[in-house]
């Protein structure tokens, strides 16, 4: 089972390279005048997709249910390497860009809401919609560091809550030999190990490991929430605006299936959604220009 999940990994590499090498083209050559700031927000996530990629690959994931245990195994070429916690600051990463490029999203269709439309109601108002010209200029950078923050506690929280140790190599000898081959004192993995038993039957929490996995989980359930929060409140204020995107709800779907799948789908998102992208890929001949607030808005 295990060899066709690192065909999927592979297969989704290649498909990651090439589909954010074609959205990196597309953002240089099409959105200079256009777009505004949120270009480079978009180039930084197509950028950082592509290396999560290599990461991705270099890591080839497994995941490990055992009784009281949850690991993920670091099964690619650096498995015997101490690399605990890269993978998961990488994913950390990944999401709280995206979270980012959603939040962005939504500041930016308040504002053109506000340009173009008659005064709104109290429950269509978008709330600061002058947020983005505090983020004007080099200050733009200031959205990064949050997603910085997001990493590092993603790599603490793998790091020592959800350390290597020997009970949990113990209970991964087994599975690990018959499932993948591998020896458990070698492989280089993070899990939690949320109880044990003494020697006299009584059950014992692993605090450590419980926060750390509190920890986490938090974290991915905020960025969770941040993306589908932002998302729903900028499809409602298109619509309101006249605004409209391309049906495509299958693809997004799919590409919540896999971390590995993720970065080769979501630049098709983008390309087909936004008309500039699109009118490019199928040689749309047409002489005209994309008033930057109309691009940001199909964004």
């Amino acid at each position: 089972m295990y060899h066709s999940i690192h065909i999927i990994q592979f297969i989704s590499f290649l498909v990651s390279q090439f589909t954010n090498a074609v959205l990196l083209y597309l953002i240089y050559t099409k959105t200079q005048k256009t777009f505004g700031q949120y270009r480079y927000l978009m180039a930084a996530f197509s950028i950082y997709a592509i290396i999560y990629n290599y990461v991705d690959l270099s890591a080839q994931p497994l995941v490990i249910i055992e009784k009281q245990m949850y690991t993920v195994i670091n099964h690619g070429p650096l498995r015997y390497y101490p690399t605990a916690g890269m993978f998961g600051a990488s994913f950390g990463m990944c999401i709280s860009l995206l979270c980012t490029q959603f939040f962005y999203r939504y500041l930016a269709m308040c504002r053109y809401a506000t340009m173009i439309s008659k005064p709104l109601t109290s429950t269509q108002k978008c709330y600061r919609p002058n947020v983005l010209v505090r983020l004007e200029g080099v200050k733009l950078s200031l959205i990064f560091i949050p997603p910085f923050l997001l990493s590092v506690t993603w790599f603490l929280c793998c790091l020592f809550g959800l350390e290597m140790t020997s009970e949990k190599k113990k209970l991964l000898k087994i599975p690990l030999e018959e499932k993948y081959a591998e020896d458990s004192f070698r492989v280089t993995f993070v899990g939690g190990l949320y109880w044990q038993k003494d020697q006299n039957g009584m059950t014992h929490w692993n605090i450590r490991d419980c926060i750390g996995t509190t920890g986490l989980c938090g974290l991915e359930s905020i960025c969770c929430l941040t993306i589908l929060f932002c998302g729903v409140k900028t499809y409602k204020k298109m619509n309101e605006v006249g605004g409209s995107m391309t049906n495509i709800g299958f693809l997004s779907r799919t590409a919540a299936a896999s971390t590995a799948i993720y970065p080769a789908i979501e630049p098709l998102i983008a390309i087909f959604c936004i008309t500039t992208f699109r009118r490019s890929l199928i040689c749309y001949k047409r002489d005209g220009k994309v008033s930057s607030n109309a691009a940001t808005s199909t964004a």
